[in-house]
């Protein structure tokens, strides 16, 4: 089986303490057969912009504990404009999910959080 997660926050270099249990699922479910691949797209507060060098933007996919990861980290350089914030999110989370369906081929689930 398998199955693609998209998760609303995941660890990354920047923040590895950010969504853990998420990955943890992901890791489990892995471990039982599953085909998994997460789908990340995290937004950063604009007080992470002197940290903007540990953004993570591998895109993907990264294999970690048998689990592809496709992710990828912004800065909400914005944050009184909501509807650009998740603009970006969304845009990231589309050009990750096209990569992924691109690579990995149609998923029998998609697990969203």
């Amino acid at each position: 089986m398998k199955l693609f997660i998209v998760p609303s926050w995941y660890p990354s270099p920047l923040h590895p303490e950010d969504g853990t249990f998420y990955r943890d699922q992901a890791r489990l479910l892995a471990r039982s057969g599953i085909q998994v691949t997460v789908i990340s797209s995290n937004i950063r507060s604009l007080k992470d912009w002197s940290s903007r060098k540990k953004l993570d933007n591998p895109i993907g996919p990264v294999e970690v504990a048998g689990v592809l990861e496709y992710r990828r980290e912004a800065i909400n350089v914005a944050p009184g404009l909501p509807r650009l914030f998740f603009r970006t999110y969304r845009r990231n989370l589309q050009i990750l999910f096209w990569k992924a369906l691109k690579d990995q081929g149609s998923p029998d689930w998609v697990w969203i959080h």
